[in-house]
């Protein structure tokens, strides 16, 4: 949530915006020490970053965490760390955007951020990918008058050229170095897991919750199984978009989920028909995850597609009396916990942003004071733009 994650039109980051604001004002106009003790960098191979104006080194992490985080948490009557991953087509400076718009209505709320900021921008090329699979694609001819079926058609053609011409290659890459965060021993996750939980067991920390957007879900997969496996209890995981398989969500969060070590788990997702409705960069005709279950994962589209936890037509899979408790809570979206209309809106829409940090803090703090840190600093969706039109990819509006 420190770096909370339209048409995906790549005019806002996919997977991440801003979660919460003072104002639409850039990063840089914050100051460097404010940001400083909740950014966590990672290598293209998931290893902490000692590079840039926010690598750490080993001995850098462990004084933000084990001593600067305690530090500013000793006054709050509950203790609580949340951890973030971002999406899986983010740039390095949307991410840090992100961690200063929401700094200040998360503190406020007495919960903690630590934001992995990890090398996965990969979203110019996939939008150079798009456009070459585009460009090679068959001509409709008199199928242009039926827009519909032409544009499912275009999908169609569009699916396996896009992974031909390297979108899986581009997308197996960006699944290693989520993984390889937590499975590295010199991974930035392992390490920032490894400190707090020895807070954890000192009683230093209270909670421990995970929030991924998109394939920040694969990353927090992982490292929620490490924390699981050192005996530490994982209050809550929210789960925005997820872009990781079922097969993923069935090896690593349902076990942990049925079995206590995941106390609340909340899936959101899009309802099926506003999938359909979504877009990636006004080529491809449905939202990104479909694109990732028809061309970028093991099983390609021919084939039926790879199931993924975030589509609401494969989430269906999972049995309903896994959702019969509180513990676990499916939100689909556009609804009452979610306003959300395309797969990159998660982090910015007001309406999920509240119940999510409803959830976090369990309403044990005054109503106005969260409502207070959701819904009077949501940063404009044009600072969002703003950070986008540098790529090119679409034209100013």
């Amino acid at each position: 949530m420190a770096a909370l994650g339209a048409p995906i039109q790549f005019a806002q980051p996919v997977a991440s915006a801003a979660m919460l604001s003072v104002a639409p004002r850039s990063y840089e106009s914050r100051i460097y020490s404010e940001l400083r003790p909740h950014i966590i960098t990672a290598t293209n191979d998931g290893i902490l970053d000692d590079k840039g104006a926010y690598g750490l080194t080993e001995a850098g992490l462990q004084e933000i965490v084990t001593q600067r985080m305690p530090r500013r948490m000793a006054a709050w009557t509950r203790k609580r760390v949340v951890l973030y991953a971002h999406g899986g087509l983010v740039a390095e400076d949307a991410a840090i955007q992100t961690v200063a718009s929401n700094l200040d209505a998360l503190m406020m709320a007495e919960v903690y951020p630590l934001s992995f900021i990890w090398r996965s921008d990969a979203l110019s090329t996939l939008g150079n990918i798009l456009r070459d699979a585009f460009a090679r694609r068959r001509s409709e001819g008199i199928l242009d008058a039926a827009k519909d079926f032409m544009l499912d058609r275009i999908d169609d053609t569009l699916e396996p050229l896009a992974r031909f011409l390297g979108g899986k290659a581009l997308w197996d890459e960006m699944k290693e170095n989520a993984t390889r965060a937590t499975t590295r021993a010199k991974g930035a996750a392992r390490l920032t897991a490894g400190h707090l939980v020895a807070l954890e067991k000192a009683g230093t920390i209270d909670e421990i919750h995970l929030v991924g957007h998109s394939a920040g879900a694969i990353f927090q997969a992982h490292l929620a199984s490490h924390l699981a496996g050192q005996g530490v209890p994982i209050k809550s995981v929210t789960l925005w978009a997820p872009a990781c398989t079922m097969a993923l969500f069935d090896a690593l969060y349902r076990p942990l989920i049925e079995g206590k070590q995941i106390e609340a788990f909340d899936l959101y997702t899009l309802d099926d028909a506003t999938e359909q409705d979504d877009d990636c960069a006004n080529i491809y005709h449905k939202s990104l995850l479909y694109l990732v279950r028809a061309a970028l994962e093991e099983t390609a589209g021919i084939f039926g597609g790879t199931p993924l936890l975030g589509l609401e037509r494969d989430a269906r899979s999972i049995p309903a009396a896994f959702w019969r408790t509180k513990r676990a809570i499916w939100h689909l979206a556009p609804g009452p916990d979610s306003k959300a209309l395309h797969h990159g809106d998660f982090d910015n829409d007001p309406t999920t942003l509240l119940s999510t940090l409803r959830r976090i803090t369990a309403q044990d703090q005054p109503v106005a004071v969260v409502q207070a840190a959701v819904s009077d600093r949501t940063r404009s969706r044009g600072a969002n733009r703003q950070l986008r039109r540098r790529l090119d990819l679409v034209p100013a509006r």
